[in-house]
């Protein structure tokens, strides 16, 4: 019984694991049906541009699925990148990737004290950290606005060892995630807040906590995006909050996938290749930046809709269900 019982389970795993891979799939054969310029020559495109959303994603859940909002991780990515280039400079490639990394935890330790300092909404704190993180990367950066990274030590960000870095990330994520009381407590906290508290989770500590983990994996983030272009620019008057939004698009949608298949890390790993995916069709139909940002704020406010009304949602069908139940027992 127990045999068949772990056999069930295993095939009701593997079939929805297959529902959540077909869904990048069946969106690159939409794409590539309806557009001329989009097929298998941009798989790896695709694949390549959403390797810094997928980390951001990674880093992004922990906040988010805790109820956090986080306006500014692409300040906060653009000052590790800046800092891990002027280290570089001196310690070359050890210098790089240690300097992204330990900027990326203090610059997490930072925001989380400030919110366990100050106690107020996470979207404040994340738009008040966004200008002021913006401004100390623009101070380092100096006179230029923008610093150059060594072309002989940005191959780390590129192909095939930004999809190593994923890899591990991925695992980290796993991990952390699944596999700590950290993680357990972060997921109580997303589920419900006030349930967590009765059961002696500590909120305030564990969103510290995710500050900070978030912190780490923007490290790795700043390394790959420095290294696409070999270059990092500073950013003025919340002009990195265009970074955010489709890292933070991947990421609620895979919260609501996890409904249907409980893995985070395959779900925003789904997310971050749909929107790759959509936008690089969208490029391909030769469509103006304005129609792309213009489907950017739909996808975010649709999904942003689904997220917030899915408990309303859910109740309006299960008390369609239930009349549908007393109309057939009464006829």
């Amino acid at each position: 019984m127990n045999t068949n019982s772990f056999g069930s389970k295993l095939a009701g795993g593997i079939k929805k694991f297959l529902w959540m891979a077909a869904i990048p799939v069946i969106l690159f054969v939409i794409f590539w049906v309806a557009t001329p310029g989009f097929g298998p020559n941009s798989i790896l495109v695709i694949l390549n541009q959403s390797m810094i959303p997928m980390a951001i994603g990674y880093g992004m859940c922990f906040l988010m699925k805790a109820g956090m909002m986080e306006l500014s991780a692409g300040a906060q990515i653009i000052l590790i990148g800046i800092v891990g280039v002027q280290f570089s400079k001196t310690f070359g490639m050890p210098g790089f990737i240690i300097g992204c990394i330990v900027t990326g935890v203090l610059t997490g330790l930072l925001k989380g004290a400030v919110f366990a300092l100050l106690r107020i909404p996470s979207m404040v704190i994340s738009l008040g950290m966004c200008l002021i993180l913006e401004v100390i990367g623009r101070w380092i950066a100096g006179g230029k606005g923008k610093m150059d990274l060594d072309k002989s030590l940005g191959f780390i960000g590129k192909v095939p060892y930004n999809f190593v870095i994923i890899a591990i990330l991925g695992i980290l994520f796993l991990l952390i995630f699944y596999n700590t009381a950290f993680g357990s407590h972060v997921r109580a906290i997303g589920n419900n807040e006030v349930v967590a508290k009765s059961l002696g989770i500590k909120p305030i500590k564990v969103k510290f906590l995710c500050y900070t983990v978030c912190g780490f994996f923007f490290g790795f983030a700043a390394i790959l995006q420095v290294c696409y272009s070999n270059t990092i620019a500073a950013k003025m008057s919340m002009g990195s909050l265009p970074m955010v939004f489709k890292p933070m698009m991947g990421v609620l949608i895979g919260i609501e996938l996890n409904r249907i298949y409980d893995n985070f890390l395959v779900n925003i790993l789904v997310g971050e290749l749909g929107m790759a995916i959509i936008f690089n069709g969208l490029m391909a139909a030769g469509l103006p930046t304005t129609i792309q940002d213009f489907v950017t704020g739909f996808f975010l406010l649709f999904v942003m809709l689904i997220s917030a009304n899915r408990e309303s949602a859910g109740d309006a069908i299960r008390r369609i269900k239930l009349r549908r139940q007393a109309a057939k027992q009464e006829g």
